[in-house]
């Protein structure tokens, strides 16, 4: 016989299930977290350092470079410690610290002294009783959160390395400081640092006095360059230092800045001093530093180093040196190819436009020999109906090959035929009464002009005949140009050359050099080296397109004239 369960007991049942699995499920997740945060996180692994052995998990890299190089009176070891102090409390938690003090090696200008890494914040540390640091808090002034043994291992490894550091710092010579090579060092922590990704910090304490042989505060001073000045300096002295490194940015720089006595104790001294050094670090890590002032120490003596070099150091700097001049020649070289270029174009135009003139010229003389032929045959043939009147008389030329020239009117195209003149013997003094390694330049007096003239007589009637040699006016110099000095090219190295260049030119009625006429005749001038011929070669030229000449009284003779001056560049 079947049994048939009452409707409320069948539903009673179903509710039991809904509610009472979740609350199972529940119960099961919180015993399960309750266990899970129970367990004991494993300790994070440190070497004898008190660093994290995985490198990965340090957070900061920080660097205290020490210049112990420099003398400290009583209260320095003090000014060291309380300075360590200071940069330990700042690193965060897990920040690697390593110390360095400088050395006497300007290859190795950081001598490593000891590193250690702090393994807590300033945060988990109790607000009451102690130093920054907990190092000389009792036991139960630590919070829970900085474990003991954490803390006492550091301040075992912050005590080891104050000792280290005294322990240098006694070591140091009363007598003069043979260098200090701050600058070195700095770049040589710019170079690590380049190398990490991480948060980065320089700190360094010193009287931030550089004292090498390329460059030095202490020998002209500490405001003694600008740092202008420094970066050219620095740049020229790469063969000797080594290249400076690339800037960096995101490092944070501290500056525990000891003044000296008679050198940077002074307010204006000190002022200029840290100026050059917030220019520098600026430069190099992309933020001014901060400068902590500590007590001012006495002033010392250095070795003289400044502007003495080695053998090795004086061959790396001419190597640098004639590396430069190199480049300056072949700078130079390319240039002159270029102003070569454009001469020769230049060149071309004119004889083209002296082809012109010289075909134009050849056309008057066709159209004066038309006309004097039929003036001729006028004068065989008169008309007997009206008077003829008398044919004016043709002037009467006289061609010499040495004679003087009595040079066509400003209208007339340039004598473009006639061969270039003889140039006169230099004989003009030199005068060794200044002493000066600059090159100078010279000119020879101008000679009577006696250049050589054309099979051809000059075309137009109007232009007077050509005068005997004895009725050319002589020129000579206006007074102020009378010891004056053509231009010596200031280019570099230019000043080694010397060079003997032959102008030729034609003078007007003034006395005045035509332009267009002035040329230089390359077969009778040279340079020595050859390849600033052509620089000058124009300098000579510009001086004579300058000069005006006055002309001695000698009665009726002819003033417009062809002539030859010597220029001579010397180098003393």
């Amino acid at each position: 016989m079947a049994v048939h369960r009452a409707p409320q007991a069948q539903a009673g049942s179903r509710w039991l299930v809904v509610i009472g699995v979740p609350v199972v499920i529940i119960a099961i997740v919180v015993a399960a977290l309750v266990v899970f945060l129970r367990t004991p996180v494993p300790a994070l692994v440190r070497d004898g350092d008190m660093c994290p052995a995985d490198d990965a998990q340090i957070t900061e890299r920080a660097v205290l470079l020490l210049d112990l190089r420099k003398p400290l009176a009583a209260g320095g070891r003090r000014l060291i410690r309380e300075s360590l102090d200071r940069v330990a409390a700042e690193l965060a938690k897990d920040a690697e610290l390593r110390v360095f003090a400088l050395s006497d090696a300007s290859a190795a200008p950081r001598r490593p002294i000891d590193r250690l890494c702090k393994p807590y914040g300033q945060a988990q540390l109790a607000a009451s009783g102690g130093d920054e640091l907990g190092c000389d808090a009792p036991p139960s002034d630590v919070a829970e959160s900085a474990p003991q043994d954490e803390t006492t291992g550091f301040c075992v490894r912050r005590d080891a390395l104050r000792a280290s550091i005294e322990d240098l710092a006694s070591q140091g010579s009363s007598g003069p400081v043979a260098n200090a090579y701050l600058i070195e060092a700095i770049e040589e922590t710019s170079l690590e640092f380049a190398s990490t990704q991480k948060p980065k910090a320089l700190y360094v304490f010193s009287d931030m006095i550089q004292h090498a042989r390329w460059y030095s505060h202490a020998e002209p001073g500490p405001a003694g360059l600008s740092f202008s000045e420094f970066d050219r300096l620095r740049s020229e002295q790469s063969a000797l230092v080594g290249p400076r490194p690339a800037p960096l940015r995101g490092v944070d720089v501290t500056v525990f800045y000891v003044p000296r006595s008679g050198a940077t104790e002074a307010a204006e001294q000190r002022r200029l001093h840290t100026r050059f050094w917030e220019d520098y670090i600026a430069d190099a890590f992309g933020a001014a530093p901060v400068f902590r002032e500590l007590a001012a120490m006495p002033a010392y003596e250095v070795t003289p180093l400044f502007g003495q070099l080695t053998e090795l150091e004086a061959a790396a700097l001419e190597r640098a040196r004639l590396q430069q001049e190199r480049e300056e020649a072949e700078r130079l070289l390319a240039q002159v190819e270029r102003e070569r270029s454009a001469l020769e174009e230049a060149q071309r135009a004119a004889l083209a436009q002296a082809e012109a003139a010289l075909e134009a010229q050849r056309q008057r003389e066709r159209e004066l020999a038309a006309a004097q032929a039929a003036a001729a045959e006028a004068a065989e043939n008169p008309t007997p109906l009206a008077e003829t009147p008398a044919e004016p008389a043709q002037p009467q030329f006289q061609v010499a090959g040495t004679a003087p020239e009595a040079v066509a009117a400003p209208s007339d195209p340039p004598l473009a035929s006639s061969p270039p003149a003889q140039p006169a013997e230099d004989t003009s003094p030199v005068d060794d009464s200044a002493s000066t390694d600059m090159p100078t330049a010279s000119i020879a007096a101008p000679p009577p002009a006696q250049p050589e003239l054309p099979d051809a007589p000059l075309p137009s009637a109007d232009v007077p005949a050509v005068a005997s040699a004895d009725e050319f006016c002589r020129p000579r110099l206006k007074s102020r140009f009378v010891g004056s000095e053509p231009e010596y090219p200031s280019r570099a190295r230019a000043r080694f050359a010397s060079a003997r260049i032959t102008v030729r030119y034609i003078l007007d009625e003034q006395g005045n050099t035509v332009d267009s006429a002035v040329s230089v005749d390359e077969n009778q001038s040279q340079s020595s080296p050859e390849f600033f011929f052509d620089q000058f070669a124009s300098n000579a030229r510009d001086y004579v397109m300058r000069l005006e000449f006055d002309f001695e009284d000698m009665g009726a003779c002819t003033r417009r004239q062809e002539g030859t001056i010597a220029v001579n560049f010397q180098a003393r």
